[in-house]
């Protein structure tokens, strides 16, 4: 059974790993997240210039600032090293999810042109794809993954709340649409019951924004929903335990 779209799990996903523990996107915070409650990780993906795969959220650093799309493997860590920048390969990642039982919520940033096939033989070779979700506002990177590789699983971010996502899922082939709502003053007012219908109706399955709080999270597990983001993986397994079956 895919740990990702066999049902009956909720996904509690640990945001950059248990970041309200540890440093995002470490392999500390992916430690702590299984004993805070989370079933999954969600980390930040990047490409470099020479076709490696880097965890980290911003795209660029150091002073001037450079992407890490311009960097080969060997700048990237000394960059790294002089902003006291941790390093982290997602091969690190991947070896880290079974001893803490795992999944992988995969918030691709960016992928150079002809590296997308080896991100998802690297997932494959560690025998990791059931785990892995490949997520990204990039529809077109979504749609490709899911082609070269049917097995993954997919998910597409997005902010309006207008969307045709029937039309959406059936272009990209995704299996959850993710609304990042979190950028709103109030998210709920736009995570409605009719969102959440339509969404619902189009045959994809639904994971939540990053939740900061005990009532936020009270609130979302309440809703028809198969999982959420939380820097803190521990309100949410207290608000699943708190809403019973």
């Amino acid at each position: 059974m895919k740990h990702w779209t066999g049902g009956g799990l909720f996904h509690n996903i640990a945001h950059r790993g248990a970041s309200a523990y540890a440093p995002d996107n470490s392999l500390k915070a992916i430690g702590l997240a299984a004993q805070h409650g989370a079933t999954d990780v969600e980390v930040d993906l990047h490409c470099t210039a020479d076709g490696q795969f880097v965890i980290g959220h911003d795209s660029v650093l150091g002073q001037p600032e450079r992407f890490i799309s311009e960097l080969t493997l060997a700048d990237y860590q000394r960059l790294c090293s002089e902003t006291d920048r941790p390093v982290l390969l997602l091969e690190q990642v991947l070896e880290a999810l079974g001893p803490n039982d795992l999944g992988l919520y995969l918030d691709v940033k960016q992928v150079l042109p002809g590296y997308l096939p080896a991100l998802l033989e690297q997932i494959t070779a560690a025998g990791q794809l059931g785990r892995v979700v490949i997520a990204s506002l990039l529809t077109d990177l979504v749609k490709e993954a899911k082609r070269l590789e049917p097995q993954v699983s997919t998910s597409v971010f997005f902010y309006n709340p207008h969307l045709d996502f029937n039309s959406l899922v059936q272009n990209v082939g995704c299996d959850f649409l993710h609304p990042c709502f979190d950028i709103f003053p109030d998210p709920f007012a736009r995570f409605t019951d009719d969102l959440i219908t339509r969404i619902r109706r189009s045959g994809a399955g639904l994971i939540a924004w990053n939740i900061k709080d005990p009532a936020q999270a009270a609130r979302i597990v309440s809703m028809d929903i198969d999982g959420v983001c939380a820097d803190d993986p521990q309100i949410i397994k207290d608000a699943l335990a708190q809403a019973g079956p």
